[in-house]
């Protein structure tokens, strides 16, 4: 089977780093992301950093009433650069970690579409156990490759991604998805459970199979880990279910916006 003719989707950076996706149909829309979608929904993302930082200036406040230097300016110097320096710490992990999987999702496209070849010669070091797990699972994989690092959208659901794989195997297309994290999650099934939907929207055909395959940063951790989705309709389904509560929860926050300007204005006439 030859690749599709699809409609060309175009990435879009925010002005806050979010990505978004524009369809060349409709180039005055900007689709929020899968991935956005989900942790908006499946996570809390105000309540960790509200955590964090609560930690951080109640260890601040322990540690000010204690003298140890010879002055409490250098003693308050040293305790607000130590805990300013923890702050960011997570972040510079969690950004080197997403650098590394970048950089093996880029390889990983370049040898599918032949760019590149299947070794691992000329590699970074902390990119080699990510692309040699790959290579050792590609190996033995029979499946034709139609598109790799594919934007795709749904108009219907007003959401795009980047679908790191689509193929062609068994008679039926099958969407994939490259991890590099340390483990699989029940949220990254609906997240190939929206590009299922994307790709059936956008050809009109239906998608047989969908799965997940994690490929290890480190080394030491397993080869690589494969998990079909066992329910692809679930996935689906599932999805459209978090599309509609974070649809919902953009109208109502807006609304909420609409209310605090109305009583701003209000406050104003009866001042």
């Amino acid at each position: 089977m030859k690749p599709l003719n699809l409609e060309k989707v175009t990435l879009e950076i925010g002005a806050r780093g979010g990505h978004y996706y524009k369809p060349e149909s409709k180039p005055e829309c900007l689709y929020p992301s899968v991935t956005t979608i989900l942790s908006a929904v499946l996570a809390k993302p105000a309540l960790l950093p509200w955590a964090r930082k609560v930690e951080r200036e109640n260890i601040r406040k322990a540690f000010l009433g204690v003298d140890i230097f010879p002055t409490k300016d250098m003693w308050a110097e040293f305790v607000n650069g130590t805990i300013d320096g923890a702050k960011n710490k997570p972040e510079e992990i969690a950004g080197a970690a997403a650098d590394i999987g970048t950089r093996a999702h880029g390889v990983i496209d370049d040898i599918l579409k032949g760019t590149r070849k299947g070794t691992l010669d000329g590699l970074d070091e902390d990119i080699k156990p990510s692309v040699g797990a790959f290579l050792e699972w590609w190996q033995t994989q029979k499946i034709k490759v139609l598109h790799s690092e594919l934007p795709v959208c749904s108009h219907k659901l007003q959401v795009g991604g980047g679908m790191d794989f689509l193929g062609w195997k068994d008679r039926g297309l099958v969407v994939g998805d490259w991890k590099t994290s340390s483990g699989i999650y029940g949220s990254m099934l609906y997240q190939v459970g929206a590009y299922a939907l994307c790709v059936e929207e956008m050809t009109g055909k239906k998608v047989k199979s969908a799965f997940i395959a994690r490929f290890p940063k480190v080394v030491g951790d397993v080869p690589f880990e494969v998990v079909e989705v066992p329910s692809l309709a679930g996935a689906k389904m599932g999805f459209c279910y978090i599309n509609g509560l974070y649809q919902l929860n953009k109208k109502y926050d807006a609304y909420l916006k609409e209310c605090k300007k109305s009583d701003k204005e209000a406050k104003k006439i009866w001042a």
